[in-house]
């Protein structure tokens, strides 16, 4: 007879004429369910078990023995069994407000979140302060996105303990995402009541580059890097791209952070086994699926819509699984170009990954890693015999499961730095990087219509403000003050990140209005006001991506540094694959006397527009239809090593060249 087994034979017993147990009894239970007590905190949690069953059949009215049982089992994945138990233990005690609190933690393990916060409201009206229902309450109300609930929830939480270091940091990602600036001090406060908080310590760095604050930034990358060397846990990689270089070797830090990241993901460390690659019939297509929360009006699919659009339908079965917004034309276009189209939101990661099996997918396409939104577990449950790492994140995944090739190109990811990634590289032929040829250039409007002096030169940088920093602003602070009337046309992330950069501007001796902010338009008329611009300076060392396809795309160059990782050679690989490559620099000092001579020289760089919009018919940057030809030619020769029984590096040889 199993455990539960014996608990609910006890429970049988107890249902007919019931005087109670008698004393000893009783207190026999109460002693076995302290010893539970004890070895679950040792983490041994069949013998706890073991010890609230015998408690359970000495005193089957015991509250506490129920709602112990009810947490053994919900610590060990059953949370079915887990709300039996604290049913019972209701019974027992009516009002017991722990028990209210734990059956809305096993609803909320089942995805069930509208039911667990009635459990957890009811909870909190028997015991107000209860505050881990407090805190509960604000996890469910976040995960149905009622943001600001949430938000009052955790402030309530912090009212009855203000030193609790993992609620400060839940609110801090509550306002981060409904764009308050304030979460900064949020993330800040928890990063310094606990001690190797890494989530806490990463979000306090990227909020506050967010925000272009860098009066702690020295001291906070030195605390990343440390942390990351003794592999403390919870640092998301995505904010390690923004590193400076300087003194440490930042593609195989960003590396380690990964590995150690992705074995602390919510659900575990990955380990699923992919399924054997199956035969396929002659002439069969191979099917190919996308998988991402991007698939909508998206930096992404800014790119990759031309491609879903020009994938042979006569040799690949396109299939689009998607966990994220859908609704709009994007959407709408990405399903007419895709054999399937399934949104997978509403279902739990090993559900989700379950559907992909059941399609028959043979290479699954990670289009996000580790990016805002991200679900990563479905990848991890291995749901197809080959899984892709592309586009979306602009280094390694860090662990074995996750993926196990990279799409880059010989600039990004050229062979000899293999050792930075745990992926197999398998290089396209001349930018990893896709373009959609369709997309619309709007109308030129007049600079004064889009905020601009008459007169002067316009550099700019429509990078999101996290990839600035101090170095890189120097810079640019110097071009402005050695190009006369230049002005820096930037997007504003927020009200105090403007004010941030034109005090950083004013301390540099660069009046304030030398910065130009830009309203955020729809894409089209964005690259059409894009035209106004002169040149386009690269950040480092998180480079532009689809920005700095844009600002090509527009016909404006533009100047980049070129680093040692992913994130910092993106721009070089667009400018090699737009017939650019002289715009590549390899230090800061390079970096400034190319811009500089450029913005002097009118002729010189009315030339490099020229090129540029000469460029749009034929480089290979804007030649959809050729990449899509190449990445399946990828796609098949990553194929033929997966059934095959062999992985190396694959460095695709241009369609043109001798193979």
């Amino acid at each position: 007879m199993s455990l539960f087994d014996r608990f609910r034979a006890a429970k049988r017993r107890a249902s007919g004429k019931d005087n109670g147990p008698a004393p000893a009894a009783t207190a026999r239970a109460s002693r076995l369910v302290d010893e539970g007590n004890q070895l679950e905190d040792q983490g041994r949690l069949d013998e706890a078990m073991q010890r609230y069953a015998s408690a359970i059949e000495l005193a089957p009215g015991d509250a506490r023995a129920h709602l112990n049982l009810g947490n053994v089992l919900l610590a060990s994945g059953d949370a079915q069994a887990a709300l039996a138990a604290y049913a019972r233990a209701l019974e027992a005690r009516p009002g017991y407000a722990a028990a209210h609190y734990n059956m809305g933690n096993a609803y909320a393990r089942l995805g069930r979140q509208h039911t667990a916060l009635g459990c957890y409201h009811k909870a909190l009206q028997l015991k107000s302060d209860f505050v881990d229902a407090e805190v509960a309450l604000g996890n469910a109300q976040t995960a149905l996105r009622m943001l600001d609930d949430a938000a009052a929830s955790f402030r309530r939480a912090l009212v009855l303990r203000p030193d609790y270091a993992q609620v400060h940091f839940n609110l801090g990602n509550v306002l981060q995402q409904v764009g308050r600036v304030d979460a900064l001090r949020s993330f800040r406060e928890a990063a310094d009541l606990q001690a190797d908080f890494g989530a806490a310590a990463a979000q306090a760095f990227h909020w506050a580059n967010q925000l272009c604050d860098w009066t702690r930034r020295g001291a906070d990358e030195a605390a990343l890097v440390d942390m990351v060397v003794r592999d403390v846990p919870g640092i998301s990689p995505f904010v390690l791209l923004s590193l400076d270089p300087r003194h440490i070797d930042a593609a195989l830090l960003q590396r380690r952070a990964a590995l150690c990241f992705a074995g602390d993901m919510p659900g575990g460390s990955p380990a699923g086994t992919p399924p054997s690659p199956r035969a396929r019939l002659p002439g069969e297509r191979l099917r190919i699926a996308y998988l991402s929360a991007d698939f909508h009006e998206h930096a992404t699919m800014h790119l990759l819509g031309g491609v879903l659009a020009a994938h042979d339908r006569a040799r690949f079965a396109i299939h689009g699984y998607s966990y994220g917004t859908t609704g709009d034309a994007v959407t709408a276009r990405a399903r007419a170009s895709c054999d399937v189209f399934r949104d997978l939101a509403a279902l739990p990661d090993a559900a989700a990954a379950a559907v992909i099996a059941a399609d028959g997918i043979d290479i699954l396409v990670d289009l996000k890693g580790f990016t805002t939104g991200a679900r990563m577990q479905i990848a991890a449950l291995r749901p197809a015999p080959v899984s892709v790492s592309w586009l979306g994140y602009p280094g390694t995944l860090g662990h074995l499961a996750l993926a196990d090739y990279l799409v880059g190109d010989p600039v990004v990811t050229p062979p000899e730095h293999a050792a930075h990634f745990s992926e197999t590289l398998a290089l396209l032929p001349h930018c990893y990087q896709p373009n959609d040829r369709t997309r619309r250039i709007g109308r030129k409007p007049g600079r004064a219509e889009a905020g601009l002096p008459e007169t002067g030169f316009v550099f700019c940088s429509f990078n999101q403000s996290y990839k600035f920093n101090p170095e890189s602003f120097d810079v640019w602070c110097r071009l402005l003050d050695q190009v006369p009337g230049s002005v820096l046309w930037l997007l504003p992330t927020s009200a105090p990140m403007a004010g941030n950069l034109r005090r950083e501007a004013v301390a540099r001796c660069i009046a304030a209005d030398r910065l130009v902010f830009a309203p955020m338009l729809p894409q089209a008329e964005h690259l059409g006001r894009l035209q106004l611009a002169d040149l386009a300076l690269d950040t480092f060392p998180y480079n532009s991506h689809t920005t700095g396809s844009d600002a090509l795309w527009a016909g404006v160059p533009i100047v980049t540094r070129m680093g040692n990782t992913f994130a910092s050679r993106v721009a070089a690989s667009l400018l090699g694959a737009a017939g650019l490559p002289e715009l590549v620099t390899q230090g800061w000092d390079d970096y400034f006397d190319l811009a500089k001579s450029l913005a002097l020289d009118e002729q010189r760089l009315a030339a490099l527009r020229r090129r540029l919009v000469a460029g749009r018919a034929s480089v290979p940057l804007f030649d959809t239809e050729r990449f899509t030809r190449d990445l399946e030619r990828l796609y098949g020769r990553i194929w033929e090593q997966a059934t095959g029984g062999v992985r190396e590096v694959i460095v695709l040889p241009a369609a043109d060249a001798p193979a």
